[in-house]
């Protein structure tokens, strides 16, 4: 629903006005009172291999390295968003997925947006999803107490990856690229996770996280 104007691009500095959600308690969640108004800053580059990004993401915060301490954390409310490191990556899991959205969870994701207050009056109706991938990714990893964890990857840019690939694949051939990009990304890169909780098990999930960014 932005208009041009308001657009902007990861890793782009923006300036907004922000409330605090008042149906959404996770630490981190906040809304932007008026979209109308975001005013598009600079962009930060990757110029001498993303010195500027590594040093705004894993300077100014904290990285934490032991899940079970998320967890806690995530379960006395006190945290929702964090930067991870893994000890290992594993490897990079797909698994075949539903290729449609159910019904009774689109209108169940619509009622919630509603109620949390992400749009104005009439525009939920108008709000149209992504294209459901049909394969579901994970990473499988250690952290420092070296026991084996399976994250889901709900990063955008993987599965825009796997649209790509699928342009000039089949389903299997495009996963298998998609799997073999992460793992090298983990193997050869300082690699780093956004995590976040879902707002359904934030506070009571065995493990509420998922990997919203790849970094």
């Amino acid at each position: 629903f932005l208009k041009d104007d308001n657009r902007y691009k990861k890793f782009q500095w923006v300036e907004v006005d922000l409330e605090k959600s008042k149906k959404d308690n996770r630490p981190e969640s906040f809304k932007i009172t008026n979209p109308d108004d975001i005013k598009v800053l600079s962009a930060v580059g990757t110029e001498r291999d993303w010195e500027h990004r590594r040093r705004l993401v894993l300077e100014n915060s904290e990285i934490h390295t032991n899940f079970p301490k998320l967890i806690k954390a995530a379960h006395a409310n006190k945290l929702s968003l964090a930067t991870f490191k893994p000890s290992k990556v594993i490897d990079l899991v797909c698994e075949d997925a539903e290729t449609d959205w159910p019904p009774e969870k689109l209108e169940t994701v619509l009622a919630n947006l509603k109620q949390r207050d992400l749009f104005d009056e009439g525009e939920a109706e108008e709000f149209e999803l992504v294209k459901k991938l049909p394969k579901k990714f994970s990473y499988r990893f250690e952290d420092d107490t070296g026991k084996p964890r399976k994250l889901m990857v709900e990063d955008w840019e993987l599965g825009m990856l796997y649209w790509n690939c699928l342009r000039k694949h089949d389903e299997e051939t495009a996963a298998r690229k998609v799997r073999e990009k992460y793992l090298k990304l983990a193997r050869e890169t300082d690699i780093h996770f956004f995590v976040g909780t879902t707002y359904e098990w934030h506070l009571r999930g065995t493990n509420p996280y998922v990997i919203i960014g790849v970094f």
